[in-house]
């Protein structure tokens, strides 16, 4: 039993998520789909694998489920499939916590590396020889393979995690020791409202986006102002129904997670408003119509209560 189950031959249950294992490691981008191919839903099997002795662990600094038995291997693999690029020891040891010289003796012994001898780094075996990420000798033959792109689009992703800058002033991967890039303060606009520091406030209009179920888009200071600085990053709000409010910042924009089932159920039209309050420090939202023609509905306290 586990807490609000009652399982029916939970043996079934046992070889999926064992089964769900011979995949590790899984990204978190990938959990959810690796669950469902073993016919489990996502939260069922990370309730299962949150008992103890569990196969699976999560690393939170590699942003992924990693075998018990080979914790460090596992979450190294992540961490190079991530960055797309060859990485020394160090840069690996840093991210993990753990000695450089405990992860090349770790990943000396795993045929999944590959020690690039000349370069000093560890490389996937799966990308070669030579490994991704090596094949641009200069600047000039790495913009002659890329596919053309915007200036802001290489703007958005230089604020990344992942990317950073140098001592010298240069833009380079924070796993080699880049500072990564912290959001200065931006403008709050007038859809938005701050109260005591703790209450955020902000209308959003309610357009064919809204209707369809799509994330909401709203104003940079929003993601500011609750701490997701960097990208990507992501913070949940619980709400009164038992649902949550997901804000998610990603390059070149803040969101919220669908507010169609709201739209709904208040019975707003295209051209209408939504009120969300935030409780910062109750982590929780209320949402609410905005608009004139709904006065009628309860309106939410300028407090955020």
């Amino acid at each position: 039993m586990l807490p609000g189950y009652w399982m029916h031959r939970r043996e079934n249950i046992a070889a999926k998520v064992r089964a769900l294992g011979e995949h590790a490691p899984i990204a978190d981008e990938q959990f959810a789909a690796a669950a469902r191919a073993v016919g489990l839903g996502p939260e069922l099997v990370r309730l299962v694998l949150s008992r103890p002795g569990c196969s699976l662990i999560h690393d939170d600094r590699a942003r992924g489920w990693v075998r018990r038995t080979a914790p460090v291997r596992d979450a190294s693999q992540l961490l190079l499939a991530r960055w797309a690029r060859p990485a020394r020891n160090a840069a690996l040891a840093r991210v993990l916590g753990h000695p450089p010289a405990i992860v090349g003796a770790q990943l000396t012994r795993d045929a999944r590396f590959h020690r690039l001898t000349g370069r000093r780094e560890w490389a996937l075996s799966s990308w070669g020889d030579l490994g991704e990420g090596i094949r641009y000798r200069s600047t000039q033959d790495a913009i002659r393979a890329v596919h053309p792109v915007s200036v802001s689009a290489i703007r958005n992703w230089l604020h990344h995690e992942e990317f950073g800058r140098c001592a010298d002033g240069r833009r380079g991967f924070s796993a080699d020791g880049a500072t990564p890039h912290d959001d200065a303060e931006p403008a709050v606009g007038p859809d938005v409202e701050v109260h005591d520091h703790r209450h955020l406030v902000l209308t959003v209009a309610v357009d064919g986006r809204v209707l369809r179920g799509s994330s909401v888009i709203v104003p940079h200071f929003v993601g500011w102002f609750l701490g997701l600085r960097r990208l990507p990053q992501r913070r949940v709000f619980a709400r009164a129904d038992g649902n949550q409010l997901v804000v998610t910042r990603r390059p070149g924009h803040s969101s919220v997670s669908s507010l169609q089932a709201d739209v709904r159920m208040l019975g707003l039209e295209s051209g209408c408003r939504l009120r969300i309050a935030l409780d910062l420090v109750g982590e929780a939202a209320q949402i609410g119509a905005a608009c004139r023609c709904h006065v009628m509905d309860p309106p939410l306290s300028r407090d955020g209560a």
